[in-house]
């Protein structure tokens, strides 16, 4: 008699706390059919997934911050606000996660051959990172800033520079890089703009939810006056950590 076949299931593999508040999750499939196998091997830059770690927690939305297909795994960074994300700060590697579903949301449109300025604050840096590299493969003179409240916060900072030309960090109270907003540095990036994003919107993206994906970064053209710069296509994500 043949033993029943297996249900695929989604385990954890890695759970590591990479600042106060903030984990960074990778969650693996039993099987190629799993929701992790199939999340990794469609997911496109600035799409997200529904989790949830088990019956009592609810369904939350996260950035995919990356992704790897051989392993059938997919990487989720994110910040504890309430119970359902102190939950999954609980989970240990070979726990099983109970829901997952995904990839959902419009990815993030990918421009070739420009000047691009990619901008994240607090645990919203994550959602820039596969958006920072999808640009960086496309061709494109990638110019990244990230920001935070204090450099424990500054977070995946070292995997930005292979994908980035130029990196820029900022904290508000300048124990790392220059002390100031992101907003500060990206008005100084593109002194002179004619057609400018207002420094009051910079951080609204994703603001209105610390521990979900915020809207997909869309390219806007910031174009300058200042000799050799250019036109540069703005992408930001800016959910800061408390």
């Amino acid at each position: 008699m043949t033993s029943p076949i297996k249900p695929p299931q989604e385990i954890v593999s890695t759970i590591t706390k990479i600042a106060p508040k903030i984990y960074d999750m990778t969650v693996v499939s039993t099987s190629e059919e799993g929701s992790a196998a199939l999340i990794s091997r469609n997911a496109k830059a600035g799409q997200f997934v529904m989790i949830r770690a088990d019956e009592e927690g609810e369904r939350i939305p996260l950035t995919i911050a990356q992704t790897e297909a051989k392993k059938r795994a997919v990487r989720l960074i994110f910040q504890v606000v309430g119970t359902s994300t102190h939950k999954l700060s609980l989970l240990k590697p070979g726990d099983q996660v109970l829901n997952l579903a995904g990839p959902l949301g419009k990815p993030s449109e990918v421009v070739e051959g420009k000047k691009v300025l990619v901008i994240g604050g607090g645990v919203g840096i994550a959602a820039i990172l596969p958006i920072a590299g999808s640009l960086y493969h496309a061709g494109n003179d990638v110019t990244v800033v990230l920001g935070a409240r204090t450099r424990d916060l500054l977070i995946l900072k070292d995997e930005f520079k292979p994908i980035a030309h130029r990196l820029v960090l900022c904290t508000d109270d300048g124990s790392e890089g220059r002390k100031g907003f992101v907003t500060d540095a990206m008005n100084d990036l593109v002194a002179g703009q004619v057609d400018a994003i207002p420094a009051s919107q910079a951080l609204h993206a994703s603001r209105s939810s610390k521990t979900g994906p915020a809207p997909s970064p869309s390219p806007r053209t910031v174009r300058t006056t200042q000799s050799g710069i250019g036109p540069r296509v703005l992408y930001r994500s800016g959910a800061r950590a408390t």
